[in-house]
């Protein structure tokens, strides 16, 4: 089930968007890769919660990128930087493409995801552990954004700008029976890792 935070995060967003096609709160793990001692300056441009580093939205992340994906965040070590964040345009409608799946078929479903969009070990076990935790209903939906959607649900700014740079907003759907929809096959763009790169993965649980 989600924790303290998320729960927090669901209930102050669900205020704020209802009437829109999604009312829960996101999630949001970003991943960074690049030559090690590169400094690099984010701001996220939408109200985040719950960051797993100190963060002023004023200033945003110092970063300085190390070894295997590992980089410091204002003075903090780091995998990734994880925040629940406010939807920069609220009444984006729901994908009609993506898969339905059962609960026991959905960590290979999600395995055939990752693959399709190359992400990495890392990756695909945050992908999986998240949903894990979150999706425990016995028929799900899973799809997700384009990359120009996504960009545009959660904006982020980098100085420098990456030579890579992907950011996929997932959407899960849940329900207790199986529901009559259509959903068409999602188109996947794999990512390419080429210098400083940047690869945002969230979710938005409906």
């Amino acid at each position: 089930t989600p924790n303290a935070a998320y729960n927090k995060c669901f209930r102050e967003q669900g205020k704020k968007i209802m009437g829109g096609a999604l009312t829960t709160c996101p999630d949001s793990p970003l991943y960074l890769y690049g030559s090690e001692g590169t400094n690099v300056k984010i701001m996220i441009g939408t109200p985040i919660y719950s960051p797993n580093v100190k963060y002023d939205p004023e200033i945003g992340f110092d970063i300085i990128l190390g070894k295997n994906g590992n980089f410091v965040a204002n003075n903090s070590l780091v995998e990734s930087l994880t925040f629940d964040y406010s939807q920069s345009i609220k009444r984006v409608h729901e994908p009609t493409s993506g898969y339905l799946v059962t609960k026991e078929k959905m960590i290979v479903k999600l395995k055939e995801i990752s693959k399709a969009f190359s992400f990495n070990a890392k990756e695909t076990e945050d992908f999986i552990s998240y949903a894990q935790k979150n999706l425990v209903k016995p028929y799900i939906q899973i799809s997700f954004y384009d990359d120009l959607t996504s960009k545009k649900i959660l904006p982020i700014y980098f100085d420098p700008k990456p030579t890579s740079y992907r950011n996929i907003v997932f959407y899960f759907k849940q329900f207790e029976t199986r529901p009559i929809i259509k959903l068409t096959e999602p188109i996947f763009e794999k990512i390419y890792r080429d210098g400083f790169t940047a690869i945002e993965i969230s979710y938005i649980i409906h």
